[in-house]
């Protein structure tokens, strides 16, 4: 992002993920990159819902911008989440230690029953693809592409260096059968 237009495309972008998730558990940070998109665990009036869900796990997705060209690059991070007795009444949420880092998508998939506190919709999943969804919800409606990162163009290489592997296997054991 090194020219203003691009910088104010990004900017954009970043308010409107923004907007997306007020009334969410979910806070938006910029970085020099562009953005990180995590639960709000210093917010008290999530950690009840926190732990009726029994949030053991968190992730942050990194969002790196480019946008001169509009494209996006999502990089999920995984978090444990401890629960500590805090200086005030009850469990207090904390990030924990670093469990995985993966370059590219992290898929986890969590599902519990959703119950009402004080008019704040509860049907959170926690997932990782629920922050994911509302960043590329944001950046579609706004025209921007995502890109693949370095891992995932990897991932496909050696899937398709597989599939060649095993085709040819396969040719080669009905042709000298």
């Amino acid at each position: 992002m090194s020219d203003s237009a691009g910088v104010q495309v990004a900017a954009e972008l970043m308010a409107a993920v923004e907007a997306s998730l007020v009334d969410s558990p979910y806070v938006v940070r910029p970085t020099r990159a562009g953005f990180d998109v995590a639960l709000n665990l210093v917010d008290a009036r999530w950690w009840s819902l926190y732990q009726r869900q029994g949030l053991r796990h968190t992730f942050v997705q990194h969002v790196a911008l480019k946008g001169s060209s509009r494209l996006y690059r999502i990089t999920d991070e995984a978090y444990e989440v401890d629960w500590a007795v805090g200086a005030g009444a009850g469990l207090q949420p904390r990030l924990g230690v670093r469990i995985k880092h993966r370059a590219g998508k992290v898929v986890n998939l969590t599902f519990s029953r959703a119950s009402a506190v004080r008019d704040v919709q509860t049907d959170y999943t926690f997932s990782s693809e629920e922050a994911r969804r509302l960043i590329t919800t944001a950046a579609r409606r706004l025209g921007w592409a995502q890109r693949l990162d370095r891992a995932q163009k990897v991932g496909i290489i050696i899937g398709i260096a597989g599939l060649v592997v095993a085709l040819t296997t396969i040719f080669l054991a009905i042709t000298y059968a």
